[in-house]
């Protein structure tokens, strides 16, 4: 053991550490999307068997969520900064929310 001296190499002493967060982050919100796909599935299933009388209004906000997770996951594909690809992320959950 040296006094004064790192034993082994920081990580982030790496030129490429930005880029291998950037897949990371990215890797992680493609997984939450297909979460929420999942989850907007069974609301999906479970609505179809208990909301009878409000069916056409109930769908038209499944499609639209679907298309908000279409649309999320094409932005996750595109490349953008990282400010954009944030603000994108921002406007997928937001417009889940307002669904």
């Amino acid at each position: 053991m040296t006094l004064g001296t790192d034993s082994a190499p920081r990580p982030d002493s790496r030129p490429d550490i930005r880029e291998t967060d950037r897949e990371a982050l990215s890797a992680r919100a493609r997984v939450g999307l297909w979460v929420v796909l999942v989850a907007i599935a069974a609301f999906t299933l479970a609505d179809l068997k208990l909301v009878q009388h409000d069916l056409p209004s109930m769908l038209l906000v499944r499609v639209v969520q679907l298309a908000l997770i279409g649309a999320a996951s094409l932005a996750l594909r595109v490349h953008m900064s990282e400010r954009r690809r944030a603000a994108s992320m921002v406007a997928f959950v937001s417009g889940l929310y307002v669904t």
